[in-house]
């Protein structure tokens, strides 16, 4: 019985983690559009601001599009900043272009106070590194991950 009752436990535990985890990672989508880059890119770019994001890159050399939005000004608790932000890399396909789009939300923790407690509280904290005195995180909210579908649907054909 007592075995039983560990196994059940470490299943929990293992499916609670993986659940955790899948937050870290960042949202993506895979598309084909039988544009050109340049027409794809434009594509990409001009969906983007439709929804909000503010392209900070559109490079047909380097075949990407980074675009950013930010979710609210600031963070009452922390006094941080944080923002979706989408990347579409393209590459030459046989009938067009193949895209992949990559969507993650990112965040700052200040740590004002108590450096030390707030540095061993962002240690345990899934997709968190330090930078200067501020922890950056990542994760993927559902909007990201919606906006993330939807650029690689406006753009497929």
């Amino acid at each position: 019985m007592q075995v039983i009752d560990t196994m059940r436990l470490r299943a929990s535990l293992l499916v609670l983690s993986a659940f955790f985890l899948a937050r870290c990672m960042p949202a993506t989508a895979r598309a084909t559009s039988r544009a050109n880059l340049a027409d794809s890119i434009t594509c990409s770019a001009s969906a983007l601001g439709s929804m909000g994001y503010d392209v900070l890159a559109a490079d047909e050399r380097n075949r990407f599009v980074q675009a950013q939005r930010l979710k609210h000004a600031t963070n009452p608790f922390s006094g941080a900043m944080d923002a979706d932000r989408i990347t579409v890399f393209m590459d030459a396909a046989e009938n067009g272009t193949s895209m992949r789009v990559v969507g993650e939300t990112i965040g700052t923790l200040s740590a004002v106070r108590f450096p030390g407690f707030t540095q061993r509280r962002g240690a345990g904290i899934p997709g968190a590194y330090e930078t200067g005195n501020r922890i950056v995180r990542k994760w993927t909210s559902r909007e990201v991950a919606g906006d993330t579908e939807s650029v690689a649907h406006a753009c497929a054909d």
